[in-house]
């Protein structure tokens, strides 16, 4: 029995946009021109958003035409014959490169500053990294004067076939010929460092056994402050090579390894939330509450950035909850400030202070005017039942329900309204209502309205039944017992 065969145009819809998906953008908008079918499917809103995903992963993922103006937005400086380079090094498409790719184009950088080096090794395709090695050992003689991928800062810098080896994660052999014909492997160039330092932020742990093998330095200082490897896998998350570093330092050289040079390396990776290594630097004698520059905990930053798995690494391991920087920010502040509802309920769990005022100027401001200004109900709830004020006046004048009102938050008004917030507080004599009429917030108005209203009610009523005994001067008061009589009266003299 003979196999039919299916011309492309045979095919159902789902299967052509999944051959597009796998074809470059640019090879996309050449099959649109084939015939209808392929215009409609290539033009399908599904197949760009993927492929929004996978060539601009930090931009955020749309149809056709926002594809098309990311595109060009980001390659903005590239010239537009060379765009396709980014696409196929994206796209793994060796078969392409080798026909195209020159040593000049490993110059070119997009808007973020990323070569076609950096997207090679962010996707992790070694078939291409092999291949730009080769391009580059060719154009070298001496294994020096190889100019720097990227251009970022309007400036080139000599890189050595070394350190591109390295870049390119080539084998063992290859960094012990080039060892052996003289490079220096601990060679410092400004933008990548040494070749240790590198293979430490990819996270090239066999490279980083040969180097260390071949004596590669772990520390030295540059500009009078201390650099290290450790540092940079640390901060980058590369928890293997972390081990690794932490070895060869115990052994060789433990002195390194002092208190402050430990708490160093917790707060990186506490900043760029990596849970396994902070807990790592805390067994081995790194300080929990060790403070940095503005009196910032390693908690605090972890909450600073919504690192949730690292703040629970801090606090079971002893971290003061209300410890604050030097202006009174809390972790609960900034958890507060950057909306993190998860955040907060872990931190209130673990007996952050509701009062503790922010007071940057010494204009104080608490947690739950923050949450007012974000209008994140949840948050004010949670709050509210940990015993925050909602009345607090801060520094500014200004109550919960001020904040809410001026950053035109509805629910967070009506929710602070509904928990007794003070509709007559003033701040610099205006009550929330001037401030929504002032903005011509309508619905806040009419939320406003009723219990502005009430109050003024009840306070006339106040009056309205208070007698003023001053104007009575010395006269008497003669009263009849009510009891005894239906028309018993009220005499006033």
């Amino acid at each position: 029995m003979k196999h039919q065969k299916l011309s492309l145009k045979d095919m159902p819809d789902l299967v052509m946009i999944e051959i597009f998906f796998h074809m470059n953008p640019e090879s996309i908008v050449v099959m649109s021109r084939v015939n209808k079918q392929f215009y409609d499917l290539a033009n399908e809103n599904s197949l760009w958003r993927r492929k929004t995903k996978k060539h601009f992963p930090h931009r955020l993922p749309n149809g056709a035409e926002k594809f098309k103006s990311t595109y060009n937005d980001e390659y903005e400086k590239i010239p537009k014959e060379k765009r396709i380079l980014f696409s196929l090094v994206k796209e793994g498409d060796i078969k392409r490169l080798k026909e195209i790719l020159t040593l000049c184009d490993l110059k070119l950088n997009d808007k973020r500053g990323q070569s076609l080096l950096d997207w090679a090794i962010f996707y992790k395709h070694q078939i291409i990294l092999d291949f730009i090695y080769e391009i580059v050992k060719q154009a070298s003689n001496d294994g020096k004067g190889i100019l720097h991928p990227a251009n970022t800062h309007g400036f080139y810098e000599e890189v050595t076939l070394l350190h591109w080896a390295v870049l390119c994660n080539q084998p063992s052999d290859i960094i012990k010929k080039l060892l052996a014909d003289g490079c220096d492997i601990n060679q410092d160039i400004i933008w990548y460092g040494r070749p240790i330092e590198i293979a430490s932020e990819l996270n090239y742990t066999k490279l980083i056994k040969t180097l260390l093998k071949n004596k590669a330095e772990c520390v030295y200082y540059k500009y009078g402050s201390m650099h290290t490897a450790l540092y940079t896998a640390a901060g980058y998350g590369n928890i293997e090579v972390v081990k690794i570093l932490y070895e060869q330092l115990i052994t060789n050289k433990p002195d390194v390894l002092n208190k402050k040079y430990l708490n160093e390396n917790l707060y990186i990776a506490s900043q760029n939330g990596h849970a396994e290594i902070a807990n790592f630097f805390l067994k081995h004698g790194a300080e929990v509450n060790s403070k940095r520059s503005f009196d910032m905990t390693s908690l605090f930053i972890a909450s600073c950035r919504g690192n949730f798995e690292t703040v629970a690494v801090l606090i079971k391991n002893g971290a003061d909850v209300n410890a604050h920087n030097n202006d009174g920010t809390t972790a609960l502040y900034v958890a507060v400030q950057i909306n993190d509802v998860k955040l907060v309920h872990f931190l209130l769990r673990h007996g952050a202070d509701v009062h503790q005022c922010r007071y940057p100027s010494g204009v104080r401001f608490t947690p739950i005017a923050m949450a007012a200004s974000n209008g994140s109900t949840e948050i004010i709830k949670a709050l509210i039942d940990k015993g925050a004020n909602i009345n607090y006046i801060c520094g500014m004048g200004m109550t919960s329900l001020h904040h809410a009102v001026k950053h035109g938050k509805v629910n967070a008004a009506r929710l602070l309204l509904e928990k007794g917030a003070d509709i007559n507080a003033k701040c610099k004599n205006k009550t929330p209502l001037d401030f929504a009429k002032e903005s011509k917030n309508q619905e806040m108005i009419e939320l406003l309205l009723p219990y502005h209203r009430c109050s003024n009610f009840s306070e006339k009523n106040k009056k309205s039944n208070h007698v003023n005994l001053s104007l009575l001067n010395n006269k008497k008061i003669h009263t009849t017992n009510a009891s005894s009589s239906q028309n018993s009266k009220l005499n006033l003299g």
